[in-house]
């Protein structure tokens, strides 16, 4: 009980810093030393930008896809890469609405959080090599996005279960952890996130990053090595 008010009391926090950020001229939080970043910058000015896509905004919602087998991560990457027809992004930094279709990139995991708590209508990726602190996106060739990471095998059979009318509350990392060793890729617009992300090991700097987050009901699924 004390977890959800916490996790509340954040949410609504967040939501005031980001309306109280569009409301007050940059150069305001300049002047207070607050650091906006290129994200929230993108985020602040995306309401003047008439032609900014938003994420998922599609006429269908692509299916959840994820392995059933375990192996080496580069491997799998490569798989899931292949299966949903996306390869590098050709510039080393781009918004989500410019990117190319048929790409991937990745993401800070507290811009990626920030995003999808605040319901942002762009992100930012970069063409880097994974990391520990970073998520990757692919954007299909119908512009709709979806986020990569790895799930332990009972997250995995939940989302290959009918789940008609309900969502599933269920935990991403961002490289293989543990029992966490099965790759899927989610649609973003099927995610709910209230907190920010952590590491899998509190004690480890290095060890993955863990996002908690509710998977709104999907029927549709693609199962590799099915």
């Amino acid at each position: 009980m004390a977890k959800t008010r916490i996790a509340a009391s954040s949410l609504h926090l967040m939501q005031w810093f980001v309306r109280t950020m569009k409301a007050w001229p940059l150069f305001v939080w300049a002047l207070v030393g607050v650091n906006i970043g290129p994200f929230s910058l993108d985020a602040a000015q995306s309401e003047k930008n008439e032609k900014k896509e938003v994420l998922g905004i599609h006429k269908t919602v692509p299916s959840i896809v994820l392995t059933d087998t375990t192996g080496k991560e580069s491997d799998l990457r490569g798989i899931l890469r292949d299966k949903n027809r996306v390869k590098e992004l050709q510039v080393p930094i781009i918004r989500f609405s410019e990117a190319q279709p048929g790409s991937y990139g990745f993401i800070a995991s507290r811009q990626l959080a920030l995003a999808l708590i605040t319901q942002s209508p762009d992100l930012v990726l970069e063409k880097m090599a994974p990391t520990s602190d970073s998520y990757e996106i692919h954007k299909l060739a119908d512009g709709s996005g979806m986020l990569v990471g790895f799930i332990e095998q009972a997250a995995a059979s939940e989302l290959i279960a009918e789940r008609r009318g309900r969502s599933l509350r269920c935990a991403l990392y961002s490289q293989p952890w543990d029992e966490a060793a099965l790759i899927a890729a989610i649609p973003i617009t099927k995610l709910i996130v209230d907190q920010w992300p952590h590491r899998a090991d509190l004690r480890n700097s290095n060890s993955p990053m863990r996002l908690e987050m509710d998977v709104q009901s999907i029927t549709s699924k693609n199962i590799l090595g099915k």
